[in-house]
């Protein structure tokens, strides 16, 4: 999700990613949303400052190498 200074949410989007990440590691998403200049919060997300933006990133759900998994309630 992508927010103003404010936490108004201006954008939600779901990254999906099954690549093993190792325990302390980070994560680098290098992929991107589709623009559409008919959509009023994708006309106002691409005029904003980057420093006026949040990037919230909330797990929806978690695959563990043993193949236990663990699905998070707090939904975006």
């Amino acid at each position: 999700m992508i927010t103003d200074i404010l936490d108004n949410n201006l954008v939600t989007f779901k990254v999906l990613d099954y690549d093993p990440i190792a325990p302390d590691n980070t994560f680098t998403w290098d992929d991107g949303v589709e623009y559409n200049q008919f959509r009023d919060a994708d006309v106002r997300l691409r005029g904003m400052d980057k420093s006026d933006l949040k990037l919230v990133f909330k797990p929806l759900k978690v695959l563990f190498l043993d193949g236990s998994m663990k699905e998070f309630s707090d939904r975006p």
